[in-house]
């Protein structure tokens, strides 16, 4: 399930740009609606893994706020491989919104209208303040640049 279309991505962005991104490398410019959902899909998971920090997800009628995010994480996703690269403007666009997830997902921000635990508490809270992963214990992982691998 997606919070987005690939219409509300087309409303965004217009058609014209998204067939350019969902296109495959030489094939006829037209909109590929099951790359476009896939991107949107893919979008709506990352947003989700900073929502479920206080809310329970997924989300049943998204805000517009979270419907942006996912469009402007899906349009970055399409401008990805198959010989692209996202442009500036989408690079910070995306880097825009996930530091406002990240705000969503510390309570610096709020979603208008969407569930959280039970008794009305963010379920980050109701968990307790024991209850945090543990990275103690977990390995480090360092990536040697864009494409190379792990250290």
């Amino acid at each position: 399930m997606s919070y987005a279309t690939t219409q509300q991505l087309i409303d965004k962005y217009g058609e014209t740009e998204i067939a350019r991104l969902s296109a495959a490398y030489g094939a006829e410019v037209a909109v590929d609606g099951a790359r476009c959902a896939g991107a949107l899909e893919e979008a709506t998971a990352i947003v989700d893994s900073y929502l479920r920090a206080r809310y329970q997800v997924p989300l049943s009628d998204p805000p517009r706020e979270i419907v942006t995010a996912v469009l402007i994480i899906a349009r970055h996703e399409l401008a990805q491989g198959d010989g692209r690269e996202p442009s500036t403007q989408m690079t910070d666009a995306r880097k825009e919104t996930v530091a406002w997830l990240g705000k969503v997902a510390k309570g610096e921000a709020m979603i208008a209208g969407a569930s959280s635990g039970d008794d009305g508490t963010a379920i980050a809270d109701a968990a307790g303040a024991d209850s945090g992963a543990m990275t103690e214990d977990r390995e480090q992982v360092i990536y040697s640049g864009r494409y190379g691998g792990i250290i």
